[in-house]
């Protein structure tokens, strides 16, 4: 439990430091994306048109086209 936990916190922390915060990452933060950059939404919370929306935008103005 205790390295699951360690483990755990260690992604988010360098999920933290590697990937700014954004609407997209608030609304689309997946429990199963070791590098999730919010809080883990349910799946069955998940609001596909404003994920879809926001996700776009945070693509289209990106200047790293990569993440």
């Amino acid at each position: 439990m205790f390295l699951r936990l360690l483990g755990a916190l260690l992604f988010y922390n360098i999920a933290s430091i590697s990937h700014a915060v954004t609407p997209c990452d608030q609304l689309a933060a997946l429990e199963a994306d070791p590098f999730s950059a919010s809080i883990p939404v349910k799946f069955a919370d998940l609001n596909a048109k404003k994920v879809i929306a926001k996700c776009t935008e945070a693509i289209r103005t990106s200047g790293n086209k990569v993440e």
